[in-house]
């Protein structure tokens, strides 16, 4: 348990000594992306895939669940960004609320960084707690909704090569 990437090194070291013995297919690590700088010698050993857990892609929704410690939203976009740059596949493991993740502010945001960042997959997963305690957490939504069913539709004519699924993708 905890968050991989702050044992960066130790990873980058298995995934070399993997490789080094003709290890193939596809390497993954799930992390919270909060330091940019791990993500170039990840990829330079043979990282291949990476799926980053988010509740929303907007600041003030972001940091009221997951109030992160010495990194912010930026950090996040920052090694996807670096990511995509070396060629690795990424994932958003995205924890879905209804009335929050399916607003048209969310969704509008959503769009502007699966554009940006050239995001490959997105993993829906249930955000499952209390809902009253996450409705006191985050900040009040006065945008429109649109449903599950709309929301995977609308990004799926917005961005063709998006995909969908649960489990992270076999690469080869």
């Amino acid at each position: 348990e905890g968050e991989p990437i702050l044992e960066s090194e130790t990873i980058e070291k298995a995934i070399r000594l993997f490789r080094s013995k003709g290890g193939q297919g596809t390497v993954n690590i799930n992390t919270n992306a909060s330091l940019p700088q791990a993500i170039d010698p990840l990829a330079e050993a043979g990282l291949t895939s990476m799926r980053v857990s988010m509740n929303s892609v907007r600041k003030e929704y972001y940091l009221s669940y997951y109030r992160p410690k010495n990194y912010g939203l930026q950090e996040v976009f920052d090694s996807i960004a670096r990511a995509k740059e070396q060629g690795i596949f990424v994932s958003l493991n995205y924890l879905y609320f209804p009335g929050i993740n399916d607003s048209e502010d969310e969704f509008s945001w959503l769009c502007h960084w699966i554009q940006e960042l050239k995001i490959d997959f997105i993993q829906l997963r249930n955000l499952n707690l209390d809902p009253e305690l996450y409705l006191r957490t985050v900040p009040t939504e006065n945008s429109p909704t649109m449903g599950l069913s709309n929301f995977k539709k609308r990004l799926s004519e917005q961005f063709p090569w998006l995909e969908f699924g649960y489990f992270n993708p076999y690469l080869g």
